[in-house]
């Protein structure tokens, strides 16, 4: 009897603990495979105009800014979830030329810019369409382009 007593509390906290056990497996499944789409995704200041799809977004973050953390997710549950293909670019790794005008219609990576992180930008047939600069609009942008995709 006084066996007993031990044994089912033990017991109950043993299966608790692997049920969180499982369910922090399943996040850290969840993280490496986020990870897995930036990485395989992502490109440099060079490549942004000369990707094989016709139409797709590149989004440009910094390590160090606080938006771009913000909306990680949500940009990352849009590259696995919408048939447009989305590219990142870190900008804390790659030179990439910063300029107070929002830059569109260029076909050349030496004439585009961008403002700031977080920035997505637009490209369609080679060609800059779109600059979409700020974590508001960026964020307003990716729920269009579902609207639009859907």
């Amino acid at each position: 009897m006084k066996l007993s007593r031990f044994i089912v509390p033990i017991l109950s906290f043993s299966l608790l603990t692997a049920c969180s056990q499982s369910e922090n497996s399943s996040e850290s499944f969840k993280a490496y495979k986020d990870f897995e789409v930036v990485a395989n995704n992502s490109i440099t200041w060079p490549e942004i105009l000369n990707q094989e799809e016709k139409s797709y977004i590149i989004f440009f973050y910094s390590e160090t800014c606080a938006y771009c953390h913000e909306m990680q997710q949500e940009v990352i549950d849009f590259a696995i979830t919408c048939p447009l293909k989305t590219y990142f670019l870190n900008t804390s790794e790659n030179t990439v030329p910063i300029k107070e005008d929002k830059v569109i219609n260029v076909k050349n990576y030496e004439e585009a810019s961008i403002t700031g992180a977080p920035t997505i930008l637009e490209v369609n047939d080679a060609v800059v369409t779109d600059n979409i600069a700020g974590i508001d609009d960026c964020l307003t942008y990716l729920n269009v382009q579902r609207v639009k995709q859907n």
